[in-house]
């Protein structure tokens, strides 16, 4: 039974991670695999980030992978969730040869700015974890719709409804915020 109100929501949102699986495996609860994308997704798409040929590839990777966990996470067999979600990401890769380690610059679609991944290690991709939630809300749907959603400025722009020049502001704060205070991307030129 799927949860329906605001609430049962918010009661969903509290198991942990293993209880999530065990509902999506078991019980075939969609919405079990809808949270683990909100609390992993971005994790799961820096790792991408770091093999995949540019921005919009990682985000394609992203999806392929989450929409594979549904037959792979019967696989999934112990606690610890969060390693295993991020040795099956890297698994996806060393199967496949046709990937590379460099990101263009997509300046036609971001303004200029340019964001990338080099050699990001596991722990820099959980400090930048807890270093999103930090962010305002502002910053952390700019950052997300932007680097994960793969949307324009403008784009994001007309649906938080503020001009694009305060969402570049928003990206480029959020990100700044992030690399003072954790370090966590200090292999991500901006």
């Amino acid at each position: 039974m799927e949860p329906k109100t605001a609430a049962e929501i918010a009661d969903y949102k509290k198991l942990n991670d293993e209880e999530l699986v065990y509902r999506f495996v078991h019980r075939h609860e969609n919405i079990a695999l809808d949270i683990l994308f909100e609390r992993y997704g971005h994790l799961v798409f820096g790792i991408c980030l770091k093999y995949a040929s540019n921005a919009l590839a990682a985000q394609e990777k992203t999806e392929s992978i989450f929409i594979a966990l549904t037959q792979d996470l019967k696989k999934f067999n112990s606690a610890g969730f969060k390693l295993w979600l991020y040795n099956y990401v890297n698994d996806q890769f060393l199967n496949n040869t046709e990937n590379t380690t460099t990101l263009p610059d997509n300046t036609g679609q971001n303004d200029g700015m340019s964001f990338y991944h080099s050699d990001v290690t596991d722990a820099e991709l959980q400090l930048l974890e807890e270093s999103m939630i930090t962010l305002n809300k502002t910053e952390q749907d700019c950052i997300s719709l932007f680097y994960m959603s793969g949307m324009t400025y403008a784009q994001i722009a007309q649906e938080k409804q503020i001009s694009a020049s305060e969402v570049k502001m928003h990206i480029r704060s959020g990100i700044e915020t992030i690399k003072n205070n954790s370090g966590a991307l200090k292999n991500v030129k901006q």
